[in-house]
């Protein structure tokens, strides 16, 4: 019922939700609202509270020399003020931040670089700043008590001008005020695909994305009747998907090139906001490239007179990726990682002053993108925890899973010290999520849970405090169409925080819109099918490899990676979960000692195709190792088997 009513359209009130801005009150030649990326006390674990409700009107002084970066303590001058300075130098965000508040800064705006790890720039690139510490009450952010912004390259060669030219610039950062005409988007109100790294033999000639829709905010003071939305899809500088629909109450509605656009009949009030729009699907006509794609909705009014007041927040853009082997929920990047390793210091061992950083460069390529670490909280008094991803593909059969990486910190907060990873086990697992249910509303349901790699262990090498992880899999993962599998990590060290995506997408809309769990957390073997919220995506990717299907499956092959016994260790009883291809044929199952020894033996019968499940009693064995042995027509496996009572 959930997702019939929300493919309807439906006007609905708008949620209070407070919104940030950054304007430029004067003077008149640059004067307007400017894209920026908030740092507040939602994410990255800053001080200063909801930024949209710490309104600040002040004067912009641009820091200069060694200011520009913070390095140093700031002067009396910034004192009342709202503080440009650069990225960079050596110094993290929360100390820039935190060192113009101790000169009596009223505001901080940071200035990106925009340099990409291949050497270009991205002259609009701004992002959630990290600000230090792994908690709200450590780190120099943690101490950061005024509103922080990040501005892009761009923006800033916009206003550089009149900044340096001594003429007086007033800003406003903070909540945004009511105006007469005002549509919005909502990130976490449009739908995304479902995983934002795909695998090009799983979008091959089909869609990659089967579902497109927003929903469009009336956050003015005026009725909006006539209101163009539009959805952009862009490989580089090539449009491969372009639609408009409209919002319409008075008269027809046409797009930019005046065609008439298919809309709905309606008018949004005040408060209020409608949705979803839906847009044909994304069908691929020929074989996608592999690299980066942008996925744009925008919704902006089209009657003369009534233009948008705020424009900054009309336009969603969402990166997508397609490559050969990593399929993941969020985006994948490749960057150079600084790592700091010590000061310059005298004969003594003293600092040298000023300071020089030295640092080691690291190279990474195709990580999942993540923003922050987390943990549950330390009151639950967890024994055991981790990340699950959800697969599920129309056309799963076409890879084979081969691995997984996932990102992860070790940090001990009781004496506030990083601690190398190496050495740190954790349990990896794949299943086969066998359960039906139709939705959150169905109870998500965990009692069919076929183990296919079944607490694989994985000891990490890193010599880091964090690291991406990189795990290969025992036996390779043969996937079935449209089944659903759940891959899962799991640490038990209350050191370890896993790192979650806050900020390339929101899975809000797609998980309301299809009911369906995509981001999941296990505790102490519970299963929480939101995790740590929907706008918190795990950093993990399943690593596949595409394989080439044709009329005669290689059955041997597929039985010998397709078989499992659990648990292992087992103490009085054993399930053995192989995979067939046929119905109705005999499957033999023997265990012998490790002298050779037939200690147990029976004949099945396949009931099903695809996964068999068979149970025996092992209540009589003596503790051990054993060999499992399973035949039939269809191949051979062997897999070990201990028992510990």
């Amino acid at each position: 019922m959930k997702i019939i009513l929300l493919f309807t359209m439906l006007v609905f009130g708008l949620t209070a939700s407070a919104q940030a801005v950054f304007e430029i009150k004067s003077p008149p030649s640059i004067k307007g609202f400017y894209t920026m990326q908030i740092a507040d006390s939602t994410s990255h674990y800053w001080g200063n509270g909801s930024i949209a409700k710490k309104s600040v009107e002040a004067e912009l002084i641009l820091a200069t020399g060694a200011d520009s970066v913070v390095s140093g303590a700031l002067g009396a001058k910034y004192q009342g003020k709202i503080a440009v300075v650069f990225r960079g130098g050596g110094v993290a965000f929360g100390d820039k931040a935190l060192g113009a508040q101790n000169a009596g800064a009223v505001a901080v705006i940071i200035v990106n670089h925009g340099i990409q790890a291949n050497g270009t720039v991205n002259g609009d690139e701004v992002f959630n700043m990290s600000a230090g510490g792994t908690s709200y009450t450590d780190g120099p952010g943690s101490k950061v008590t005024i509103p922080v912004i990040m501005i892009s390259k761009n923006t800033y060669l916009t206003l550089s001008t009149t900044l340096r030219s001594g003429e007086t610039v007033l800003g406003y950062i903070g909540g945004k005020k009511l105006v007469k005409n005002d549509i919005k988007l909502n990130y976490k109100r449009v739908l995304t695909p479902a995983r934002l790294t795909n695998v090009t033999a799983l979008v091959k000639q089909d869609d990659i994305i089967d579902s497109l829709g927003l929903v469009v905010y009336n956050s003015g003071s005026e009725t909006q009747d006539s209101v163009l939305c539009e959805v952009l899809i862009k490989y580089g500088s090539d449009t491969l998907h372009h639609e408009f629909r409209g919002v319409v109450h008075r008269d027809s509605i046409l797009d930019k090139n005046g065609i008439k656009v298919d809309s709905i009949t309606t008018k949004i009030n005040p408060g209020q906001a409608v949705g979803y729009i839906t847009f044909a699907p994304f069908k691929n006509k020929e074989d996608l490239k592999a690299g980066k794609y942008i996925l744009s909705y925008s919704a902006f009014s089209t009657v003369k007179g009534k233009e948008d007041e705020f424009k900054t927040d009309n336009t969603v853009e969402i990166p997508f990726f397609i490559n050969d082997s990593i399929y993941s929920p969020t985006v994948i990047e490749s960057y150079d990682r600084f790592v700091f390793k010590d000061t310059l210091r005298d004969s003594i061992g003293k600092p040298v002053s000023p300071v020089s950083l030295i640092y080691d460069t690291l190279r990474y390529k195709n990580q999942p993108n993540f923003t922050t670490f987390y943990q549950p909280a330390a009151a639950s008094n967890f024994k055991s925890f981790g990340p699950c991803m959800v697969f599920r593909d129309v056309h799963a059969s076409r890879v084979n899973g081969v691995g997984l990486t996932f990102t992860a910190l070790q940090y001990a907060s009781a004496n506030q010290k990083y601690i190398p990873l190496k050495d740190e086990p954790f349990k990896i697992n794949v299943f086969e999520w066998a359960d039906k249910f139709s939705g959150f509303d169905d109870t998500l349901k965990y009692d069919n849970l076929i183990p296919i790699i079944d607490n694989q262990e994985y000891v990490a090498t890193s010599t880091n405090s964090w690291d991406y992880l990189s795990v290969r899999f025992d036996d390779k993962v043969s996937f079935e169409n449209d089944k659903r599998y759940l891959i899962c990590v799991q640490a038990s060290n209350t050191n370890i925080r896993f790192a979650y995506d806050t900020l390339s997408a929101d899975l809000t809309a797609r998980t309301i819109f299809y009911d369906q769990p995509l981001n999941m957390l296990k505790v102490d073997g519970n299963y929480y099918g939101s995790g740590f919220g929907l706008n918190r995506i795990p950093a993990m990717t399943l690593n596949v490899k595409a394989i080439e299907k044709s009329n005669s499956l290689n059955e041997i092959e597929n039985v010998k990676n397709n078989v499992i016994v659990y648990p292992n260790p087992a103490n009085d009883f054993v399930n053995v979960a192989y995979k067939s291809t046929t119905v109705g044929q005999p499957v033999e199952i023997s265990v012998t000692d490790m002298t050779g020894k037939v200690v147990y033996l029976t004949k099945v019968v396949n009931s099903a195709i695809g996964t068999n499940v068979f149970g025996f009693d092992t209540a009589s064995f003596t503790n051990g190792i054993y060999v499992v042995n399973i035949s039939s027509n269809e191949g051979n496996a062997t897999r070990k088997l201990s028992i510990q009572k």
